[in-house]
């Protein structure tokens, strides 16, 4: 095997080694996304929960058991939010990582590429 064959051999194992990390880091990426929305859903239902329970407790200002529910839910609500924020954060390095490794391998793969070409062109050149 000729140093050109060995060059192209690296080439093609670190592609298809780049091309797997893709599909993990999409993988993470698309996970932490949906545990995003989730997290979000549950916010959104928690803070519409306490938004019921608030109407209620202002049609019926004597009602203690509405402002027991609407404390419950408002901490319950709190909680979701507090969560929700966790995970964005989560979310957001998960992103900001896979962008990172997305740029290394980019980089990677394009020197090689070019090692690739330069070794291509060079032994097609008559030898002086």
């Amino acid at each position: 095997m000729s140093d050109d064959d060995r060059l192209l051999a690296r080439y093609e194992r670190m592609r298809a080694e780049i091309a797997l990390r893709a599909v993990a880091r999409d993988c993470a990426t698309s996970e932490a996304l949906a545990d995003q929305r989730a997290a979000h859903r549950a916010e959104t239902q928690a803070w519409l929960h306490l938004s019921e329970l608030r109407e209620a407790r202002r049609a019926a200002p004597g009602d203690l058991s509405l402002v027991a529910a609407a404390d419950q839910a408002e901490a319950a609500w709190q909680t979701a939010r507090d969560a929700a924020e966790e995970i964005n954060r989560k979310a957001s390095e998960v992103a900001r990582r896979a962008l990172e490794e997305s740029e290394a391998d980019s980089r990677l793969l394009r020197e090689m590429g070019s090692r690739v070409r330069a070794a291509r062109l060079a032994s097609r050149r008559p030898a002086s």
